[in-house]
């Protein structure tokens, strides 16, 4: 892992992140490109990214006051190509994080293991798409196109490629992000 260099647009720089925890959020900064430790989330300036589980959170919205938000194209998905080349932003809305509903018929909310049901939570809703649970509940990443603006204003790539760790244990997230040219 390196230290990320904002100036150099070539490097993608590939994170695999432990949120297997069902009640710990694991913060990450993007510009820094490292797991940070953050005691109040909500009033913190030093993380972009949270992970519990399949869920993310942004440091915008209902979870902090970074303003840091995420754009979804579900009209296509990354390939390497698309990832390394692609410079442009859609201009669909950039979401920060709100509620989002429990549901145990859709599998939507967040899931407590110790009631077995989704209940509701703060996390992002564009982000929230880049995977499902079937009803075997195995998780399937959808590789939609995400587009994350940082803590400081610039936008990165995000392609989230894995919920299972080489040995099939959940909650290992891998995902690459890459910062884009403007």
């Amino acid at each position: 892992l390196s230290i990320i260099n904002k100036t150099d647009f070539s490097i993608i720089n590939t994170i695999d992140i432990d949120a297997s925890d069902y009640n710990s959020w694991v913060y990450f900064s993007l510009s820094d490109g490292i797991i940070v430790d953050i005691i109040e989330p909500e009033s913190s300036l030093n993380w972009d990214l949270a992970f519990k589980r399949n869920h993310i959170k942004t440091n915008g919205g209902l979870s902090g006051q970074g303003e840091v938000c995420s754009i979804l194209d579900d009209s296509q998905i990354w390939t390497i190509n698309e990832f390394e080349n692609l410079n442009s932003i859609p201009d669909n809305q950039c979401e920060e994080d709100q509620i989002i509903e429990g549901d145990i018929f859709e599998y939507e909310g967040c899931y407590n293991n110790m009631t077995h049901i989704f209940e509701s939570c703060i996390k992002n809703p564009a982000l929230d798409k880049w995977g499902y649970f079937d009803d075997s509940y195995t998780f399937n990443v959808t590789n939609y196109r995400f587009f994350v603006r940082d803590l400081d204003g610039d936008f990165v790539k995000v392609w989230i490629s894995s919920y299972y760790d080489a040995n099939g244990e959940s909650g290992k997230i891998s995902f690459s992000y890459l910062y884009i040219v403007q």
